[in-house]
């Protein structure tokens, strides 16, 4: 049986070591590529992610509830050639994603986005329940249903997935 880095290489167009490595598999709605994380019901991997750990090991936190995200230089998705990724923070995604004039055009963040469903100052207070640990600590079916949200959405909020509080600030 071919481990994940085997199976890597067999789906990357290796080019020179400043051209872009792009992936030649499967592709998300993105066109980042993606491949099997090794059974049908695990979670599929970005292919620049995987890059990275072959090339430099696991990727960090930069906190208790945020993983750093790998960003392109070359802002092309499918690229996977080390070279070309750097770590940042989900706000360094951001920035960058403005930067590159790849922001949907009127899109405004935070509770300022006409469909916000709740306020940064309820986003803060999730994000504090859900650091509650021990007997202190709930759900995040019930900390959703107190703000009249999912208990996905609740996750991915407490995540850091989804819900900016900070607007992106250009940065000279």
């Amino acid at each position: 049986m071919k481990n994940r880095t085997d199976k890597f290489w067999e789906r990357v167009d290796k080019r020179g070591p400043d051209e872009c490595w792009d992936w030649l598999a499967g592709l998300d709605k993105d066109n980042y590529g993606v491949m099997s994380g090794g059974s049908r019901k695990a979670k599929k991997l970005k292919a620049h992610r995987v890059s990275w750990e072959i090339h430099f090991g696991q990727i960090p936190f930069h906190d208790s509830h945020h993983g750093m995200c790998v960003l392109h230089r070359c802002d092309n998705p499918p690229c996977v050639n080390p070279a070309h990724l750097f770590l940042g923070t989900n706000h360094d995604n951001v920035l960058d994603m403005f930067k590159k004039g790849r922001a949907r055009p009127g899109w405004v963040p935070g509770e300022k986005n006409g469909n916000a469903k709740i306020t940064e100052n309820k986003v803060k207070l999730i994000r504090r329940f859900g650091a509650l640990k021990g007997k202190a600590s709930w759900s995040n079916r019930v900390i959703g249903k107190m703000f009249g949200l999912s208990k996905a959405q609740t996750s991915k909020i407490i995540s850091g997935k989804a819900w900016s509080i900070e607007p992106p600030m250009m940065e000279e």
